[in-house]
């Protein structure tokens, strides 16, 4: 068996969720860190959602919209674009989202 040791730090941050015009909502969260070992590389991911309620019931919301979601490191990078699902519920006093992303 080998173990390998690969130490990593990051931060991740997310802005708070920002009320648009038309009854939209503007949502992003970023991420950047460092992973070391022998393929060692600084890493950045993105993500920014616009999207609004279709359906309100009792304990939550059905939401649906478009995001782009982007990820970058030494060697690689890409960017996603499409259609974005979620079901926001409290369960016991928790929010809970289920999201469903697709490009």
């Amino acid at each position: 068996m080998v173990v390998e040791l690969r130490p990593a730090a990051f931060v991740v941050t997310e802005i708070p969720p920002v009320s648009l015009p038309f009854g939209l909502r503007g949502e992003t969260h970023l991420a950047a860190g460092y992973v070391g070992g022998d393929f060692a590389t600084a890493f950045v991911d993105e993500q920014a959602k616009v999207d609004r309620d279709f359906l309100r019931f009792d304990s939550g919301s059905l939401r649906a919209g478009a995001g782009a979601w982007g990820g970058a490191q030494k060697g690689g990078a890409r960017l996603d674009i499409g259609p974005s699902a979620s079901v926001n519920v409290q369960l016991r006093q928790v929010p809970v989202r289920l999201a469903v992303d697709t490009v």
